[in-house]
């Protein structure tokens, strides 16, 4: 989570506190000025925001309001502007480090498991695939466009993308996604669905895709390959794998 995320969001908590700090706790506010509203307005955003990321299990936040409304006051502080940024910048590193290591602990044990398992097969990068069907089609190069269906999700099965979910197929040129891709549906002819387990080095890696794919995350997509343009290249703007659709680079 970047430095200053996590500073407004303990701003937007001492908006929240000073709106309602008259309030029995977990009750809801009255928003009777244009202040109050966008006080709260304020909080609804980082609050979600903090949820979505993680960052509401590692604070406290009668702390965190207390700490605000002080400093918002100009009440003398136990750390200067200075520790303070140093703390946070520390902390959140530490945790990254710790997360990066289990997540790759984690990936491997999930690999070493998986590739035992009925009709999985592993190539030489240490990508894992398993044919639900046979295509009969061309079968792409790095360098052609294809137009795919998939279904992505982390190893606890939970969804974070969908071409399918979504009615539309995605259309990309092979080289130009995660290598996990890159090689896997080189391996597939039109007409044809496999599942891939795709180990972190072959995905998002240390720096994983916040914030819905952690650091060294293994990442599962079944892919169907519905066309091979030779040589073409993806539609400008259109769908495909991408920042925010976790085959991308």
């Amino acid at each position: 989570m970047k430095l200053s995320r996590l500073l407004l969001a303990g701003a937007g908590f001492g908006l929240v506190a000073l709106s309602a700090c008259d309030k029995i706790p977990g009750s809801q506010p009255k928003l009777t000025t244009a202040k109050d509203s966008l006080s709260y307005a304020i909080g609804v955003s980082i609050g979600r925001g903090m949820k979505t990321q993680g960052v509401d299990t590692l604070v406290n936040p009668d702390m965190l309001q207390q700490t605000v409304a002080s400093a918002i006051k100009g009440d003398s502080m136990q750390m200067t502007d200075a520790q303070a940024n140093q703390f946070i910048q520390q902390y959140f590193s530490t945790l990254q480090t710790k997360k990066v290591s289990a997540n790759l602990d984690a990936g491997k044990k999930f690999l070493e498991a998986n590739k035992k398992k009925s009709g999985v097969q592993t190539t030489s990068s240490g990508l894992q695939y398993v044919v639900l069907k046979e295509g009969t089609g061309a079968q792409p190069k790095a360098t052609d466009s294809v137009t795919v269906h998939y279904v992505g999700t982390l190893t606890n099965g939970k969804e974070f993308d969908s071409s399918v979910k979504r009615g539309e197929p995605a259309t990309f040129v092979l080289n130009q996604v995660i290598p996990g891709w890159t090689e896997g549906v080189q391996l597939m002819k039109v007409g044809g669905k496999n599942r891939f387990f795709v180990p972190a080095e072959l995905g998002y890696g240390p720096q994983g895709s916040p914030p819905v794919i952690e650091p060294n995350s293994v990442l599962v997509f079944e892919v169907e390959l519905l066309k091979v343009a030779k040589g073409g290249a993806a539609p400008a703007g259109g769908p495909g794998p991408g920042p925010d659709n976790a085959g991308g680079r």
